[in-house]
């Protein structure tokens, strides 16, 4: 809701941008449509199989009507690794939080929405040659980094309890 605003304060073009905690990419999303960057880095130790079908899948699926049945048959596809049931994830699940949340019931986005989104997101994955990664931000190799890039840092909130980037993150760690 906020990525809008988030971007304003962002330059307008540069080198490099790299969101360590990229979460489902809504940031990405906004910032790959208005921004200039040469090369695109997206890191999430929770979320990068998502990306993975994304980019590999994102432009073929057609999203099924949301019901109880298809969550359940999803479920079971996401066990067992399938990327459509890791695309469907966010749109089957509670306020989007993972299929061991639960069904989300009659709210939600309609099956034609969340299909434009998975194409165009699967566009802008294409178009940017994003490089996706799963690293622990410790563990992220920041030494290529220059004055002409941009880190968005965005992580779970110290306290809250987020979905699915509920990782244990050591807030002075990353504040240091």
């Amino acid at each position: 809701r906020l990525a809008s605003k988030v971007v304003s304060y962002m330059p307008a073009k540069g080198r490099v941008y790299v969101e360590p905690f990229a979460g489902r990419g809504n940031v990405f999303r906004k910032t790959a449509r208005q921004l200039d960057f040469e090369m695109w880095f997206l890191n999430d130790n929770r979320t990068l199989p998502f990306f993975e079908a994304l980019r590999d899948i994102g432009d073929t699926v057609e999203v099924p009507d949301c019901s109880i049945e298809e969550y359940h048959r999803q479920r079971e596809a996401f066990e067992m690794g399938e990327p459509k049931a890791i695309l469907l994830e966010p749109y089957l699940t509670l306020s989007a939080s993972g299929y061991e949340n639960g069904w989300r019931g009659e709210n939600g986005p309609g099956a034609a929405g969340y299909t434009r989104t998975l194409h165009a997101c699967h566009r802008l994955l294409q178009t940017t040659e994003a490089v996706l990664s799963g690293y622990e931000w410790p563990d992220f190799d920041w030494s290529f980094l220059t004055l002409d890039d941009f880190v968005f840092f965005d992580p779970s909130y110290l306290c809250a309890d987020v979905r699915p980037n509920n990782e244990d993150i050591n807030h002075e760690d990353l504040v240091h």
